[in-house]
């Protein structure tokens, strides 16, 4: 008598299994880094914004204070805010007169604070100094 070997043809039950759960762990892992690139994205547009934002602030402040408006008039009591992409931005601006001699136009230092909460609470502020308008 012959012992006739069979060839095996296709993957056991064991090996797809172990297939399976190799292809999940990877899809996993791509779906967590592709989580992680959206977050970061989502981050870097909110500080694009805010600067944005901020640097308007800023012209439209200055722009304000060559025109030679009282600054006292230009602070604002209660930030404001405003919303862009679907973020709200709180912004708050102080401006802080320079004392100098009377024969030079006075200088003036504007802040902006911008804040928001996306992913967590961020926030930074920018500084300007400016001359020209009313002391």
């Amino acid at each position: 008598m012959q012992n006739k070997i069979q060839k095996q043809n296709g993957f056991t039950i064991v090996e797809l299994l172990i297939a399976g759960v190799i292809l999940s762990v990877g899809i996993l892992a791509w779906a967590k880094t592709l989580d992680s690139s959206i977050k970061g994205r989502a981050i870097s547009n909110a500080i694009t914004t805010a600067s944005e934002i901020a640097m308007a602030e800023f012209e439209n402040t200055a722009l304000l204070i060559y025109e030679g408006k009282d600054p006292s008039t230009i602070s604002d009591p209660v930030p404001n805010s405003t919303i862009a992409n679907g973020v709200t931005f709180t912004i708050e601006r102080d401006i802080y007169d320079g004392k100098r001699p009377s024969d030079i136009s006075p200088i003036h230092l504007i802040r902006i604070q911008i804040s928001w909460n996306h992913y967590g609470n961020k926030s930074f502020s920018f500084e300007r100094i400016v001359s020209g308008g009313k002391s």
